[in-house]
């Protein structure tokens, strides 16, 4: 049987990124979410009440796009002006059956 498809988180849900201060979209700031997320982890939350509950861990790293860095032994400044954070969103989500 070919496997199929099913979707159950939306990390690029402005409606919900909005609760907390994020978005997707300029303009380009320190609550905008970066273009590219690089890792993912899933860890059991441990709760008996919800034993598929876990906790997805999802992150992205700053491209060394920063204004205050240190890279190579010297200070570093990037031409664009601006500052990207890293970032870690972690969403609590119940696996399905």
């Amino acid at each position: 049987m070919p496997a199929t498809l099913t979707s159950f988180i939306n990390i690029n849900d402005n409606g919900q990124l909005g609760k907390f201060g994020l978005r997707n979209g300029p303009p380009n700031d320190r609550n905008n979410l970066s273009e590219k997320w690089e890792g993912m982890a899933l860890a059991p939350v441990l709760d008996p009440r919800a034993p598929r509950d876990f906790f997805l861990f999802v992150s992205n790293d700053n491209d060394f796009i920063t204004q205050d860095g240190y890279q190579a032994g010297a200070s570093y400044k990037d031409a664009s002006g601006v500052d990207v954070d890293t970032m870690i969103l972690v969403y609590r989500l119940t696996l399905p059956d």
